[in-house]
């Protein structure tokens, strides 16, 4: 299970590699799958958990036309990725520009999966969530 919060940097040295925190390797193992999340952040799911999800997929009714497009965009955009020792993982440039990652991310627990935030844009979503109506 993923629980927490952790904020990394985007490797300077090499353009579209991410540092996954050393609390969620073990967990994640060497290899996953990273794939677009719906509000502009990114997802990784440990094998498993992609292939669960996969199946799940397919009991969606695909004559409908929106389960179609949310099929069509979520798997044309995952990849396999590989997870050095040091826990560096190489994203494709797509994925990065489509969660906008900067310098700083934000690497957040969601239970059997991770999701990947510009921290900026983490820290904005996560005040509408909590304090949405000035805290009211």
């Amino acid at each position: 299970m993923f629980l927490g919060e952790y904020v990394s940097q985007m490797d300077k040295d090499k353009r579209n590699t991410l540092i996954i925190p050393a609390e969620f390797r073990g967990e994640l193992g060497r290899e996953g799958f990273i794939a677009k999340g719906v509000d502009n952040y990114l997802c990784i799911y440990p094998e498993k958990e992609w292939e669960k999800l996969i199946e799940k997929w397919k009991q969606l009714p695909l004559e409908g036309i929106k389960y179609r497009k949310f099929w069509r965009a979520i798997s044309s955009g995952a990849t396999e990725i590989m997870i050095s020792g040091e826990g560096r993982c190489f994203i494709p440039r797509y994925l990065k520009e489509h969660a906008n990652l900067q310098n700083e991310i934000v690497f957040l627990g969601c239970n059997e999966y991770i999701e990947i935030w510009d921290k900026r844009r983490w820290e904005k979503e996560e005040k509408e969530i909590f304090y949405k109506g000035g805290g009211k």
